[in-house]
């Protein structure tokens, strides 16, 4: 044995090693703590504070409001309406980063004629950073390419909303049931079987599933239709109260699930319907519109300068006035939310802004 030793000294040394190797591995690893089960994510969120500015224009000789605004990015923002200021009547403003300009968009009097004025606008829509789209309440929508002025189109529907599928289709919705999809270059109007006040329309994003809601002043209905590529079907319509969503559905927004307002408070299903419907909570103040840049960055607004904002995570009540301020539509993009509306604290009342920027 003592021949073999020193015959193979390189073998023991490597046993000896390999033993002391092994011996503080076991060591080392009943120290360690135990791996922790995989959790799963929450969603991501994002923050609740917002520092809000308010501004308002018009309100000499005439009442004066937004109807609707867009985002196109952070240094270019339209909101639309009527602003009776003290030099002229316009009815559309534009944010470029640094100051509001007053507009005069031109519709037609009567709709093919050549008299134009800046008659009031419904809405507006962004089909692009130079392609703006305005929609006057008389079924017309002026062109806008960030510079000037480039057309009038006269429509065969009437256009309280419009949701952009791409730049080639886009769908919208109007007064007494009216709905209407461009495709292609080219306007048609779509029978909706309804003749309540369509107020709101959103979709998925490739458009193969539509959805609109709307009510009436006169009767106090409301309706929820679907569109499947083919023709708008009724999912629902209260008269004047049914489940489940009970009373008036006044706006809509989603991606993977829908997201309905209305004045029995905040719903939640899946934008293709398949869920059942959920209740989320009750509002003290009426909702008019709901809008979203993500999942978890969604905000809607409404009487008393209600602002909520759900981050993925909760809502939260972000803004809100005991004046009588009603905001009727909402833009959101990654750190802005610009509401707007109407401030009746002033005769006649003012068009207003609420620019919220995240903090």
């Amino acid at each position: 044995m003592k021949k073999l030793f020193k015959t193979y000294p390189v073998q023991r040394q490597f046993v000896l090693s390999l033993m002391l190797s092994l011996l503080i591995f076991f060591i080392t690893q009943s120290c360690k703590s135990p791996t922790a089960p995989k959790q799963n994510n929450p969603p991501d969120t994002t923050s609740h504070n917002y520092t809000f500015v308010q501004y308002t224009f018009g309100g000499l000789s005439g009442s004066s409001y937004f109807k609707d605004v867009v985002i196109v990015n952070d240094s270019n923002i339209w909101a639309v309406g009527q602003i009776y200021s003290n030099d002229s009547i316009y009815n559309a403003v534009h944010w470029n980063g640094h100051q509001w300009a007053l507009l005069q968009i031109q519709f037609y009097t009567f709709c093919g004629q050549k008299s134009t004025g800046a008659y009031q606008a419904n809405t507006v829509l962004a089909l692009s950073d130079t392609e703006i789209w305005i929609a006057s309440n008389n079924s017309e929508i002026a062109t806008w390419n960030n510079i000037k002025q480039t057309g009038i189109t006269c429509l065969p529907v009437s256009v309280t909303s419009m949701y952009l599928v791409n730049s080639n289709s886009v769908f919208t919705v109007g007064a007494i049931g009216q709905t209407g999809l461009y495709r292609n270059g080219v306007w048609q109007k779509i029978t909706s079987g309804t003749t309540i006040d369509l107020r709101d329309v959103w979709g998925s994003s490739d458009g193969k599933t539509m959805w609109a809601c709307g009510y009436s002043n006169d009767n106090g209905q409301s309706i929820l239709l679907k569109y499947t590529g083919t023709s708008w079907q009724t999912i629902w319509q209260s008269h004047p109260f049914a489940l489940p969503y009970g009373g008036l559905i006044t706006s809509l927004w989603g991606e993977k699930n829908l997201y309905l307002v209305g004045t029995d408070g905040v719903y939640k299903q899946d934008i293709e319907g398949k869920d059942s419907v959920t209740h989320l909570f009750s509002l003290a103040n009426f909702p008019y519109r709901i809008k979203g840049s993500a999942e978890n960055n969604i905000a809607f607004v409404g009487d008393g300068a209600m602002v909520y904002h759900y981050n993925g995570s909760t809502w939260k009540l972000i803004n809100q006035s005991t004046q009588d301020q009603p905001l009727y539509s909402v833009a959101v993009s990654t750190n802005l939310i610009i509401a707007v509306g109407s401030d009746y604290t002033a005769f006649p009342n003012k068009a207003l802004i609420y620019f919220g920027i995240r903090n």
